[in-house]
């Protein structure tokens, strides 16, 4: 008795179907019936190719975090051993994340958001987009950020005239 299948959609992600004689069947290395190899289409359906821009913003990921995890630590006067303490995480772990060698879990982002006491969004942001929070909170740069281009300029000019006259 022969198993015929007609419809793809009764192939499951652990089948294979034989180029050769057409068999759907669980991945081995050889078809159960004419004996071709099957590891070649194994691997295929495995491992599927990961765009290069994909883990390079993965890499840029992990660094930027482990930079800002650094950052804080040193802000706030902590070592390495003081987070992990915090933390429960191993501190080769910690040197990975600090060092951008390891994306860390959403657990783990957590947990060093509470142990440096910060927001966990701040693990996230680049010290460019920190520095731009810290000077529009600063009341007269916020209207100076608010003001036209033209008013812009001429606040500057201003400025470098009264910085020049000293």
């Amino acid at each position: 008795m022969k198993l015929e299948v007609h419809e793809e959609s009764v192939m499951r992600p652990e089948s294979v179907r034989c180029p050769s004689c057409n068999l759907v069947q669980f991945k081995s290395e050889k078809c159960r019936r004419c004996k071709t190899s099957l590891v070649f289409q194994v691997l295929k359906e495995e491992q599927p190719e990961i765009p290069r821009e994909s883990v390079d913003r993965s890499r840029d990921f992990q660094k930027c975090i482990g930079a800002n995890v650094r950052r804080l630590r040193k802000q706030k006067s902590m070592t390495q051993d003081n987070v992990v303490e915090r933390t429960g995480m191993k501190r080769t772990y910690m040197s990975k994340v600090e060092n951008g060698r390891l994306e860390p879990t959403l657990n783990s982002l957590f947990r060093l958001a509470d142990a440096l006491e910060v927001d966990v969004i701040e693990l996230f942001s680049s010290e460019r987009e920190l520095m731009t929070e810290r000077l529009l909170a600063d009341p007269f740069i916020a209207e100076a950020a608010r003001l036209t281009e033209a008013q812009q300029v001429q606040v500057l000019g201003f400025a470098r005239q009264l910085a020049g006259a000293k």
